[in-house]
């Protein structure tokens, strides 16, 4: 297993033997419907950019490319969790920290119990804490290296802050800054218990997790700031931000993204965001004009409660510069961990929930059905293509890659050959 240095290094010399291009740069019936988005320009010709080594440690350059398969690995930085908890809701945070000092650190993980009622947590005994690729108590890298700019995530209907460490650990790795919000009124615990009101619409200025995401950019600053504190001595860049979410959480982005000029770009996985969805995710269209920044947003062809022809509906009516990237096969789970997270012998995590007699709301299994099923595209096999975009997209929105690195639908048939994935953009 290559260490994180051996990675950089591998990077660093593939791009010195390609120098002379010196640049830079992360089944189903619906496939048909995919390719059919393609009538606006696609992603064509390749540029090239330089890694500033603030944010690259050993790595200076990559080639355009090798954007897709560059991004796609993990970055030259190891990976610090800490939770800030003395904020209105809950956030946990994902930074870069200094190289080496994870070395004898175990791994942070977490426990999907935490987000159910003890008394249905106590039947899932079989549950295993999940493992992710970072540390408690990680001191953050070398100031000098920053400031490392932030992106604010947020999670699904029914999801939890830590719902996609895959990618959270993964933007943290190239040297961002990442807030997990989570939104007490629609996470997994509000399911088992109250549901809070959509208030005013997904995406709309006054809704919870909208302001949820805008105050975690003040959370994240004031912690950062402070003297003592998990946070203490990391320098982030808070005048430029990037906001990220699934399902529901696209949405929030969207609206992040309008309500707040801090906020540049933004990314909804899996989310028709400024659209809406079926009646399979009740909600409601965000009664807000679209924010003129650039987006990206990523589909699933096999996701059901946000069905590919929506997101194409929202993505057509988004100002450019945008772009739409269709994974073939993935469903709506395929942007979590969920999937990684079954026990033994259980086809998924609502089948061993069920099997131990945990009481499952309707609306979980509404949600949650079916996305685990191996007849799908497996989640963990596209999520190094999602961590490619969206690393990609981000360095180049947030200023970290100058000019911005550009993933093209050469580069990634190339990168994942294993995958179908159409790349639709708008300049």
């Amino acid at each position: 297993m290559r260490t994180r240095l051996a990675r950089a290094v591998a990077l660093v010399s593939a791009a010195l033997l390609l120098a002379g291009c010196a640049g830079s740069g992360d089944s189903s019936s619906a496939t048909s419907a995919a390719a059919a988005t393609t009538t606006e320009a696609e992603l064509t010709a390749p540029t090239t950019a330089t890694i500033p080594s603030t944010v690259a440690a050993t790595t200076s350059i990559v080639t355009a490319q090798s954007a897709a398969q560059t991004y796609a690995e993990p970055g030259p930085f190891p990976v610090g969790v800490a939770e800030l908890t003395d904020g209105p809701v809950p956030i946990t945070v994902f930074y870069p920290g200094l190289s080496g000092d994870e070395e004898g650190k175990q791994k942070a993980a977490y426990d999907l119990r935490a987000w159910l009622p003890a008394a249905e947590a106590a039947k899932l005994t079989q549950s295993q804490p999940y493992a992710m690729d970072a540390f408690t108590g990680l001191a953050p890298a070398d100031p000098d290296g920053g400031p490392y700019p932030l992106v604010v995530f947020s999670h699904g209907l029914a999801g939890y802050r830590l719902q996609s460490t895959f990618l959270t650990v993964h933007l943290a790795s190239w040297g961002f800054v990442v807030a997990a919000v989570e939104h007490p009124y629609r996470d997994l615990t509000a399911i088992f218990g109250d549901l809070g009101p959509l208030v005013a619409g997904l995406g709309a200025p006054d809704a919870p997790d909208v302001q949820q995401l805008i105050g975690a950019i003040d959370e994240v600053e004031a912690a950062a700031s402070a003297s003592t504190g998990p946070l203490a001595g990391l320098t982030v860049e808070t005048t430029k931000v990037g906001a990220v979410g699934h399902s529901a959480g696209g949405f929030a982005a969207y609206g992040a993204a309008a309500a707040d000029p801090r906020i540049v770009t933004y990314v909804a996985m899996a989310s028709p965001a400024g659209g809406s969805f079926t009646d399979a995710a009740p909600t409601t269209a965000p009664a807000v004009p679209p924010p003129d920044k650039p987006s990206l947003l990523i589909a699933g062809s096999a996701d059901a409660i946000a069905p590919l022809a929506r997101i194409e509906d929202a993505y057509r009516a988004l100002p450019p510069p945008k772009t739409l990237a269709v994974i073939d096969g993935v469903t709506h789970l395929g942007f979590m961990d969920i999937c990684m997270l079954t026990p033994p012998g259980q086809p998924n995590v609502v089948a061993a929930a069920k099997a131990a007699g945990v009481a499952i709301p309707d609306l979980i299994l509404r949600l949650f059905s079916d996305g685990c099923d191996p007849k799908y595209t497996p989640p963990s096999s596209a999520w190094p293509a999602i961590d490619a975009l969206t690393t990609a997209h981000l360095r180049g929105a947030l200023g970290l890659d100058d000019p911005p690195a550009v993933i093209d639908q050469q580069d990634v048939d190339a990168a994942f050959p294993d995958l179908h994935i159409t790349l639709t953009s708008s300049p």
